[in-house]
């Protein structure tokens, strides 16, 4: 019984403090742990080896390493921990109460470093965004490794819930200081790399970002063309920190492609550039510009 009891507080311990993101656990750790966290004694280290035998004999998946074991135990992903973790956070009918002990249930099928990870990534996930990009990326956030975004490295930063949407926020590696979004359901070519970045990220600087930039997301979105009557690179970059997933193509005439609703606050953020940068898809689009323009020339 006692071994039972023992063998039992092991796989605990491994589920909470062990996985396969370099985090392992020795038989001196376990030892340790046992009595610190389940005032159980054990004085030699054979003893959790045998304690880890009779688990994996039992079917658990522990992996043993010179370093140490860790347990792959979770039937959960992380990024499924996450989905229903968020999902019990935006469910307004829930107690608050109910919705911490759902959280804490959900928590206890990861690690605490995955826990920890996970609280920095505190957004809401959307339906739209494609799974398999939303894995690749919390990996790379994870494990503060490089994405290739259309053959070129980048930097992740963070994902940002705007309007029902995830956005990756990220920095290219020459260009550390300037923010770039991607809307997730746009994302087609993005692929993980096992390199790791020695970026220092400043947060801070992320968020000061994002208040400034101009959030036009306030209907449905619809693709809008812009050209572009300048070649002037402060016009360029402007455009590009106003909107998320803008495209620029140079040719004969330079024209911009993004995603955006008819907002009052699009329109005025295009305004500021004068006959600059004009907007020439959709119909429906040019139309109400010059019909914001005109109720702003009634007051004149």
């Amino acid at each position: 019984m006692q071994n039972r009891k023992r063998q039992l507080a092991v796989l605990k311990l491994l589920k909470k403090y062990s996985d396969p993101d370099d985090h392992y656990l020795n038989a001196s750790e376990i030892i340790a742990l046992l009595k610190e966290e389940y005032e159980l004694e054990v004085k030699e280290v054979k003893t959790i080896y045998a304690d880890i035998k009779a688990l994996k004999e039992m079917g658990f998946k522990i992996i043993s390493e010179k370093k140490g074991s860790y347990l792959l135990s979770s039937p959960f992903k992380l990024s499924e921990i996450k989905i229903l973790k968020d999902l019990i956070t935006n469910l307004k009918t829930i107690d608050p109460k109910d919705r911490a002990n759902l959280s804490k249930k959900l928590d206890s099928f990861i690690s605490v470093y995955d826990q920890k990870f996970l609280k920095t990534e505190n957004t809401a996930f959307d339906n739209k965004s494609r799974p398999y990009i939303f894995e690749k990326i919390l990996e790379a956030l994870k494990r503060h490794e490089y994405l290739i975004y259309k053959d070129s490295l980048i930097i992740p930063y963070k994902l940002v819930l705007e309007n029902n949407y995830y956005y990756l926020y990220y920095v290219y590696p020459k260009r550390p200081k300037r923010f770039y979004a991607l809307r997730l359901d746009h994302i087609k070519d993005l692929e993980n790399t096992d390199q790791r970045h020695e970026l220092d990220l400043d947060y801070n600087a992320l968020e000061t970002h994002i208040k400034k930039r101009v959030h036009s997301f306030m209907g449905e979105e619809i693709m809008v063309t812009l050209k572009i009557k300048s070649d002037d690179k402060y016009i360029l970059e402007s455009l590009k920190d106003d909107f998320k997933d803008l495209i620029i193509k140079k040719g004969s005439k330079t024209e911009a492609y993004l995603f955006t609703s008819l907002s009052d606050q699009f329109f005025a953020s295009i305004a500021r550039y004068k006959d600059a940068v004009v907007i020439t898809k959709p119909l429906k689009a040019k139309e109400e510009y010059v019909t914001f323009l005109n109720s702003i020339l009634k007051e004149y």
